[in-house]
């Protein structure tokens, strides 16, 4: 079970990245609310011990605060995690907190520190595959291989992706932390989050409604486990998104959700046309509807001004897309330099 946190407490963590102890003070610990992540906000010592008893509790020093160029007053260097302590955190007393003050950095998921960076994605080396795997992968993530290949695997976090046998999660024993995004289970049942008795932090969203509300009722049961599980997504939302690119605008922090779901029928709108093009005169026709399809962003984007480089970019690839798929239909090639021509002619973002 986590530990029940206490501010001042500092906690020693065997690290299999570089093989050493670390130790850090707990600041303070912003506790779970109903269906909401708990975080906890540190400060790491410095150094890293080759055993656990050469840690010496009053002997420990904190990292440095630091000065930024453009604010000479010190900062302390507090950061913040998601999630619980785990119960492999070891505590080794309390000592008095030397400061306080917001966290200047959010550092991702309690259960990687210290082993990788929140956002590397695993390789093969031997120290690193029990710690932290990230996929973004296009292709179907399949659980059950991933299971034997890395079964102490610690951490998963899954976003944009098809899973395959997806209850062969609870393969991995060893799991902390689960955090799936925007994915998509291809069936083979659920996970028991039961058979994972170090799992403490469970994140989901943008997920199916019914999978989602299931794993929701098994968390509930489990009070160990500090979850979320928003966004769910039924299965008319699946039937006119899933094979939309612009679906995702919707997960966007700065985009309105009524711009998000009018950028998605304005696609949905541009591939009924172009799937109807006649394949006489249909690279003219196309280029002629990629001039509508970025003055309709052009209105779009003209009060809030949300399209940006990225933006840009998913707009013109989705277009791209649909390009290809009528000439698929209709048996037509298309000149993709011609129809990026007349996308940058015709588009004021």
């Amino acid at each position: 079970m986590p530990h029940t946190p206490e501010p001042g407490t500092v906690y020693a963590v065997h690290s299999p990245l570089d093989q050493r102890w670390h130790a850090y003070q707990l600041v303070h610990a912003v506790s779970a609310k109903a269906n909401k992540r708990s975080h906890v906000h540190i400060w790491e010592m410095q150094g890293a011990f080759a055993r656990l008893e050469d840690i010496v509790l009053g002997k420990l020093k904190h990292a440095p605060a630091y000065i930024l160029a453009h604010d000479p007053a010190p900062r302390l260097p507090i950061k913040s995690y998601m999630g619980k302590i785990p119960a492999d955190h070891i505590p080794l007393g309390v000592l008095p907190l030397p400061g306080d003050e917001p966290p200047n950095s959010y550092c991702g998921d309690i259960n990687c520190f210290p082993f990788v960076p929140e956002a590397a994605h695993i390789t093969d080396a031997a120290d690193i595959e029990q710690a932290h795997y990230r996929s973004q992968e296009t292709a179907p993530f399949d659980c059950a291989a991933f299971a034997r290949q890395y079964p102490k695997m610690r951490v998963l976090s899954l976003f944009d992706s098809e899973i395959a046998h997806f209850a062969a999660l609870a393969q991995l024993p060893e799991l902390r932390s689960l955090t799936l995004i925007r994915c998509f289970p291809l069936g083979g049942g659920l996970p028991d989050l039961s058979a994972l008795p170090h799992l403490n932090f469970l994140w989901i969203s943008g997920f199916p409604y019914a999978a989602g509300s299931a794993l929701k009722a098994q968390a509930k049961k489990l009070p160990q486990l500090g979850y979320e599980i928003t966004g769910l997504r039924k299965p008319e939302w699946y039937a006119a998104n899933r094979d939309n690119p612009l679906a995702a605008l919707a997960d966007a922090e700065h985009i309105r959700a009524a711009d998000a779901k009018a950028a998605a029928k304005i696609y949905t709108g541009s591939l009924k046309t172009a799937l109807a093009l006649p394949a006489d005169g249909f690279q003219t026709a196309l280029e002629q509807l990629a001039a509508q399809y970025a003055a309709a962003f052009n209105g779009l984007n003209a009060q809030r001004g949300w399209i940006e480089t990225e933006e840009r970019e998913t707009l013109c690839d989705a277009f791209h897309t649909l390009a290809r798929l009528a000439a698929e239909t209709v048996g037509a090639s298309a000149d993709a330099d011609a129809l990026q021509a007349a996308l940058d002619k015709a588009r004021d973002w």
